[in-house]
């Protein structure tokens, strides 16, 4: 990001936003190119019900939890693509996992964490004892071991031998039992507020609670119908995650000496709860996901009216201030561009925008065809004498 740092702030702030978009659009982008078709769904909708509203927040913004967001989205399905595949299409594969896993690693300590995990996961789903698989196993190897060397190479790599400093014995003053106990209890809330029940930004951004309830329905129930393609080694890929999802905050907790609430925010996870729902809704043999016109509009509108809203409350955080209470981003402006362009149409046409996305992505690889619906049985006629 230092390649975009000026003397005007304002503008230096924009092209690194603009620079992290492009890097999201761009891997994701390429990898819908060269992927096998059915492991494209995992790659967009696994982002798609991840991100609102915490993760567009993020990605667009200067933090390095942006690019551990964009790596997670796309390291371990290119780098499966990357063993399904052969000639230029491996190639191309194989450099899209390298430039994420670089990324990623080279963001956060705990992306680096992912990197391998990741790793594991494709690992395990692709094992077979071919001369071709091991060779072409040498290049996650190798990306391991690059994410090992950023991992130790950061201040953050610390924090799993002596926790998260300042924050031991709040909240909490009992044994390390009860408070393992406890923080094993309420990790589940930080997955919760991936989807808005806890603040943006530095949790100083609330979002209304049908942005919670919504977008974490929405996710709930793709992710519950994509459990209709279920193998051994797939549901051993999901435990995996899923253990990491709680186990991983939980040991951090305690190591810190504190509860669920304090030092690991949901932004630390979300990367996971993108890897969760993509490798739920791989294609593990037969039909892939296909749901009912009902069930797609249900979808595409609740999180698209989720979103809208989500990104209203964020815009009049930093437009005009929480504590305006005008639905017209007009009133009371304390920031913005001199142009003719206005706060509530540049709202209006991100929402749109979002919505008409879902529209297309969900005709395209979620609506049920007349082809996916088995034929009925052919009755025979009755023979009368």
């Amino acid at each position: 990001m230092n390649l975009f740092v000026t003397s005007d702030i304002a503008l230096s702030v924009i092209l690194m936003r603009i620079a992290n978009i492009l890097l999201l659009v761009g891997l994701t982008t390429a990898l819908y190119v060269v992927l096998p078709a059915r492991r494209r769904l995992p790659l967009v909708w696994g982002l798609t019900i991840s991100l609102v509203p915490l993760g567009f927040f993020l990605v667009a913004s200067t933090n390095p939890s942006a690019w551990a967001i964009i790596s997670a989205g796309t390291f371990w399905v290119s780098l499966l693509g990357y063993f399904e595949s052969s000639g230029a299409k491996k190639a191309g594969l194989g450099a899209i996992a390298a430039i994420s896993a670089v990324v990623g690693a080279g963001a956060r300590a705990d992306a680096a964490v992912y990197v391998v995990l990741a790793v594991v996961m494709v690992v395990v789903l692709t094992a077979i004892r071919t001369r071709r698989w091991f060779i072409s196993a040498l290049l996650p190897l190798g990306l391991s071991a690059m994410a090992a060397i950023l991992y130790l190479s950061t201040s953050q790599s610390s924090i799993a031998s002596s926790g998260l400093s300042g924050y031991a014995g709040l909240g909490h003053q009992g044994s390390r039992s009860s408070l393992l106990f406890r923080d094993f209890l309420n990790v589940p809330s930080l997955w919760a507020g991936v989807f808005g029940s806890w603040g943006l930004g530095w949790l100083d951004t609330d979002m209304p609670a049908i942005v919670s309830v919504g977008a974490l329905g929405c996710y709930a129930a793709i992710v519950f119908a994509g459990l209709a393609s279920l193998s051994m080694r797939k549901a051993v890929v999901v435990l995996t995650v899923l253990g990491a999802l709680w186990l991983f905050p939980t040991f951090i907790l305690v190591q810190s000496g504190t509860v669920v609430g304090n030092g690991v925010q949901p932004r630390y996870l979300l990367p996971l709860v993108i890897m969760l729902a993509g490798v739920i809704l791989l294609q593990t043999g037969g039909a892939g996901l296909r749901l009912s016109r009902g069930q797609v509009v249900a979808l595409v509108s609740t999180l698209s009216v989720v979103n809208a809203i989500a990104l209203y409350f964020n815009m009049r955080r930093y437009i005009t201030g929480s504590q305006v209470s005008s639905w017209n981003f007009s009133a009371s402006v304390r920031w913005w561009w001199s142009t003719p362009v206005s706060p509530v149409l540049f709202w209006v046409a991100g929402s749109l925008s979002f919505a008409a996305f879902l529209a297309i992505v969900a005709r395209e690889m979620l609506l049920m065809r007349p082809t996916d619906v088995p034929d009925q049985e052919v009755r025979q006629p009755v023979v009368t004498s």
